[in-house]
């Protein structure tokens, strides 16, 4: 099951209600380093697809963000001088990959 946001106020069973979960044991959640761990069942398969769909999209974005600094990063220090050996030994890639991205290769 995927994490759920869970507002402080809000009661477990409605949060979990709302994506599409049901709490199947009566026992008091247990509580592991922030997170409230419950044994659930689906019931609502197609809210909880719309919900790892959406937090797919959101990773897919995020991804995309990362990779767009890390070339910025990469550009902008061989711009400046960097070493392509040294840069390419800090970003696990290869010499010629570096060049790629100084170069706008993708």
């Amino acid at each position: 099951m995927p994490a759920i946001p869970w507002p402080a106020d809000e009661v477990p069973e409605d949060v979990l209600a709302a994506n599409g979960w049901r709490i199947t044991s009566g026992d008091t959640p247990a509580v592991d380093k922030g997170y409230r761990i419950v044994k659930v069942e689906a019931v609502e398969w197609e809210q909880i697809v719309k919900h790892v769909t959406f937090a797919k999209a959101q990773a897919e974005i995020e991804a995309g963000r990362q990779d767009l600094a890390w070339r910025t990063a990469l550009r902008d220090a061989m711009h400046a001088g960097g070493s392509a050996t040294r840069l390419a030994g800090a970003a696990g890639v290869s010499r010629e990959r570096v060049y790629q991205i100084r170069d706008g290769r993708r």
